[in-house]
């Protein structure tokens, strides 16, 4: 019989925290999105191009895609990652691990949504059974009302996917509990992890020099701007709007995430931030909205204004990162 699982879409953040936690609450390990987000030391700014029949397309991501191996580190988890061409090999360990996998959600048939291909989409595999020469897998997928069993060889058409910019790549990752390993979730671990993860943010080899790429590639589209590249540079700025607005359940490249998550962490954690930071990262998430809209209002034209908006948001964020790591210090002292 199949168990249904269901997920308080108030809460729920991505696919891949929601399997992180789908793991740990079967290890007896109960947090929720938001304080896997802040542990994971999730938030980002990912910019890269990936070519494609002659074209640079920008990805754009504003969170860690494998923030899962940090998270589960930190809970005493080891963790595995490693490229599995096909799930038929890896049958025998569902009972040593738990195991989560990359997929190109287009070919899970059981999904009722867009089905357009990404290759980022995380599930879980939970178990096995074999009938004759058919073998099915048992599957956690948020995106679903329940647990369902599907074939394995549709699980290694969704994992082996070469279509579309992203790719599942055949990753897998394997996680096992540590049995000495008592991890107590502390307030000084959550500082410690958000202080980690902003300074990310303010690094020139981190998340800030992303932002500087991003904006050269912003000054790129707004110069060459012309009637033999417009439909590709539309479809560039309609591809951006889209990251910001549609991959995250906050809809604003997950710093409305960020904001939650910040706000549960000082009621439940006692940690003091001040009123003027929550009120700057309310703000943040403001102007990235405010960025996606102002994106489809121009009709995926590039101006010279987007590019001051996203100059505005460089400098926010970059301020607010350098007081909250400020105050998240003070914290650790008191």
């Amino acid at each position: 019989m199949m168990k249904a699982v269901v997920d308080n879409k108030k809460n729920w953040i991505d696919c891949r925290i929601s399997c992180v936690k789908e793991i740990f609450s079967r290890n007896d390990i109960n947090l929720d999105d938001f304080d896997l987000f802040l542990l994971g030391e999730s938030l980002d700014f990912n910019f890269y191009l990936v070519e494609n029949k002659g074209i640079n397309f920008p990805i754009l991501f504003g969170k860690k895609t494998d923030n899962e191996i940090v998270i589960s580190k930190k809970l005493g988890f080891s963790v595995y990652k490693e490229k599995c061409l096909d799930f038929n090999e890896q049958v025998k360990n569902i009972s040593k691990y738990e195991i989560l996998i990359n997929t190109d959600r287009f070919y899970l048939d059981y999904l009722e949504i867009n089905k357009a291909h990404f290759g980022l989409h995380a599930v879980n595999v939970i178990d096995s059974r074999c009938e004759g020469s058919k073998t099915e897998v048992l599957l956690y997928d948020c995106l679903h009302f329940a647990r369902i069993w599907i074939d394995i060889e549709a699980l290694n058409r969704a994992m082996s996917s070469k279509k579309g910019l992203i790719l599942p790549e055949n990753i897998i990752y394997k996680l096992a509990k540590k049995r000495e390993v008592n991890v107590v979730v502390s307030k000084n671990l959550y500082c410690n992890s958000i202080i980690i993860n902003f300074e990310h943010m303010l690094s020139e080899k981190g998340a800030f020099g992303h932002m500087k790429s991003f904006k050269k590639f912003l000054e790129f589209c707004l110069v060459n701007y012309s009637y033999s590249t417009k439909n590709t540079i539309k479809l560039y700025m309609r591809m951006i709007e889209k990251y910001i607005t549609s991959i995250d359940a906050s809809n604003s490249f997950y710093r409305g995430t960020l904001k939650k998550a910040l706000i549960r962490a000082c009621l439940k954690y006692d940690i003091n931030l001040s009123q003027n930071l929550i009120e700057m990262v309310s703000e943040m998430e403001r102007k990235w909205c405010e960025m996606a809209n102002f994106i489809c209002e121009e009709c995926y034209v590039p101006s010279k204004e987007l590019l001051n908006k996203f100059n505005e948001i460089m400098n926010f964020e970059h301020e607010f990162f350098i007081m909250c790591i400020d105050e998240l210090i003070n914290n650790l002292q008191l």
